[in-house]
């Protein structure tokens, strides 16, 4: 079964493709909520947007929007924000994986260190040469005492003609700014100043 917006096509292809199946999980396309039902896990590697993997949403905020971000690891809550933001500039399941880049950060605690992360990913998607959307974002080592993250980015230049425009985002803020590290489930808030 598939809980939907009846003016949704890419959820309309998702139910088509995967009628027999019944995958339990929680998706995120064009802004919305939705919630399908499966059995195989492995048939979602074929899918352009890995379903199970978005683990993020978007609240209201006067004249901004808040980011809240979760994962097992606090390394996953701080892709999975990264991947918000992305996802808040363009429609990710328009984006496909034909480049990467390598991103480095430091801060000096941990709402400095997401900052710095956030900001870096803002710069690639907004500077020459490679205007980047991370369809993915893997940070491939997170150094909590020395508070220090490498990333690297997955996803291709942005294409007016082929990726919707979002809201621009402006910049990251540190304007309630919540991390939350408990064990089995962390979770982050960023204001985004749009």
């Amino acid at each position: 079964m598939v809980e939907r917006s009846p003016h949704q096509s890419f959820i309309h292809h998702v139910l088509i493709t995967n009628r027999a199946r019944h995958i339990d999980c929680t998706i995120l396309v064009r802004r919305q909520f939705y919630h399908l039902k499966a059995t195989n896990f492995c048939d979602l590697k074929k899918w352009n947007m890995a379903a199970c993997e978005v683990k993020y949403e978007y609240r209201d905020h006067p004249a901004d929007v808040q980011l809240h971000a979760w994962g097992d690891t606090l390394q996953e809550a701080y892709e999975q924000v990264a991947t918000a933001m992305y996802g808040y500039m363009t429609e990710l399941d328009k984006v496909d994986i034909t480049q990467t880049e390598d991103i480095e950060v430091e801060g000096h605690d941990l709402e400095s260190l997401l900052y710095q992360f956030l900001d870096e990913c803002l710069f690639v998607f907004s500077t020459e040469p490679s205007f980047l959307v991370a369809k993915k974002v893997e940070i491939t080592s997170f150094d909590r005492d020395a508070f220090k993250i490498t990333a690297r980015l997955h996803g291709e230049s942005f294409d007016i003609s082929k990726h919707p425009q979002g809201t621009e985002v402006k910049a990251i803020t540190y304007a309630s700014m919540e991390i939350y590290d408990t064990p089995g489930k962390c979770e982050v808030f960023v204001i985004i100043d749009i």
